[in-house]
C-alpha cells in the first residue's frame, strides 16, 4: 500500500505514542514531495580496495511494511546504495551530502569480514530520510557510528533494520545534537547463537528541539548478548523521548542483556522521558533495565568553579563528561574515541558560537 493511503498511526500505537506522525512526515498524508536522492561521498585518502570497500547502487524495492515510516522511505528512495564491507582495521568514513528540500537516502550493508564505518549527515535540507539495513554476517565484528549536522529547523526520520548471524559482533553508537524535529526507529535482530550488540547513544537537546529515539532489540534464540546505554542532556525548553523494547523469545534460554537511560536536566523547561520495556518469554535467562533523571549537581558546578572555570564553562565541562560516557560500554576504542571526538567538536562549535 502507497504510504499516503496509510493511516497516519493512532496515539496509542507503541512507535508514535510520543511523536505523532504528522510532526516528522515529509508533509500533510495527501501531499507528494519532490524527493530528491542524497549523495553519499567516501572520504578516505586511501582507495576503497584497499580498505575493503565497494558500493553498488541499485533500484529501491519498496518494503512490504505497516510502519508508515518505513513505508515512506522505501517508496520514495529510487535507488539504494549496497555497500560490501570486506574488512578494514581503519575506519571508513562516509558522508550523506542532504541538500535539497526534502532529501533522502537508503542503504543497506553487507558486512562480510570485521569492519568498521561512521556516517556523517551534513547539509541545508528541511527534510531528512534515512533508511539503513544492515546484515552482519557469523564472526564479524562491525563498529558503526552515526551523527549529523543539518539546520536546526530540519526534521529528520530515521529508520535502521539490523540482523545479527552467529558469533557476530555489534558495537553501533550514535549522536544526536541538532535538528528541530527526530524520530529514531532502531531495529536489532539477533538470530543465530553467541551474537553480541553494543549500543551506546548520546543526545544533546538545545532549544526546542525534540528527539524521540525507539530502540528494539529482538532475542530470537538463546546465548545472545546485548547492552544498550543511552544518555541524554536536555536545556532550554528541548524534549528527549527514549524508548527501549527488549523482546526475548520463548526458548532463547541463556540471554544476558540490560538497558540503561540516564537523563541529566539543565533547565526548569527541559523533559527527558525514559521507557525501559522487557518481554520475556523464556525462563533461564539475565534482563536488566534502568532508568534516572536529575538535574545537574551544584556541588560539582561549586567545585569546578572553585578552579578556575565560569559556570557556562563548568557547565559545558560536566555535560561533555556525561555524554562521553555514554560511549564507555563499546567493545571497540576506535569507535568510542571517534564518537566522543564528534561531541567535542560540536560542544567546542557551540562555545565559540
Amino acid at each position: 500500500m502507497m504510504y499516503q493511503k496509510m493511516q497516519s498511526p493512532p496515539r496509542y500505537n507503541h512507535l508514535w505514542k510520543y511523536t505523532p506522525w504528522r510532526e516528522v512526515s515529509p508533509g500533510k498524508l495527501s501531499d507528494k514531495p519532490e524527493f530528491q536522492e542524497s549523495g553519499l561521498v567516501y572520504l578516505n585518502s586511501e582507495s576503497e580496495q584497499s580498505m575493503g570497500f565497494s558500493v553498488q547502487t541499485e533500484g529501491s524495492v519498496p518494503l512490504s511494511s505497516e510502519d508508515i515510516a518505513r513505508a515512506c522511505l522505501s517508496q520514495e528512495a529510487t535507488k539504494t546504495h549496497v555497500i560490501d564491507l570486506n574488512g578494514n582495521e581503519d575506519m571508513v568514513n562516509l558522508r550523506i551530502d542532504a541538500n535539497s528540500e526534502f532529501s533522502i537516502m537508503r542503504i543497506h550493508f553487507n558486512v562480510k569480514q570485521s569492519s568498521k564505518v561512521c556516517v556523517e549527515v551534513v547539509g541545508t535540507a528541511s527534510w531528512f530520510g534515512l533508511l539503513i539495513t544492515g546484515k552482519i554476517n557469523s564472526n564479524c565484528h562491525f563498529d558503526f557510528g552515526y551523527s549529523e549536522k543539518l539546520p536546526e529547523s530540519s526534521r529528520v526520520v530515521r529508520c535502521e533494520d539490523w540482523r545479527l548471524n552467529r558469533s557476530s559482533v555489534f558495537n553501533m553508537a550514535g549522536l544526536s545534537t541538532q535538528s528541530f524535529r527526530r524520530k529514531s526507529d532502531l531495529r536489532i535482530s539477533l538470530e543465530e547463537s553467541s551474537s553480541e550488540f553494543y549500543g551506546s547513544l548520546a543526545v544533546h537537546g538545545l532549544g526546542s528541539k525534540k528527539d524521540d529515539t525507539h530502540v528494539e532489540i529482538d532475542h530470537q534464540v538463546g546465548n545472545t548478548f546485548s547492552d544498550l546505554n543511552i544518555k541524554t542532556a536536555c536545556d532550554e525548553s528541548s524534549r528527549s523521548i527514549s524508548t527501549g523494547r527488549l523482546y526475548i523469545r520463548e526458548g532463547a534460554d541463556g540471554v544476558d542483556s540490560g538497558q540503561v537511560f540516564r537523563n541529566l536536566l539543565l533547565s526548569e523547561k527541559a523533559r527527558a522521558d525514559s521507557i525501559p520495556e522487557l518481554e520475556v518469554y523464556a525462563d533461564d535467562v539475565q534482563a536488566r533495565h534502568g532508568a534516572a533523571s536529575a538535574p545537574v549537581d551544584e556541588e560539582l558546578i561549586y567545585y569546578l568553579m572553585s578552579r578556575g572555570l565560569d559556570r557556562e564553562n563548568s557547565i559545558s565541562t560536566l555535560v561533555e563528561g556525561f555524554l562521553a560516557d555514554a560511549y564507555s560500554n563499546l567493545k571497540s576504542e576506535k569507535l568510542r574515541e571517534e564518537m566522543r571526538t564528534r561531541l567535542r567538536i560540536h560542544l567546542d562549535c557551540l562555545a565559540n558560537h
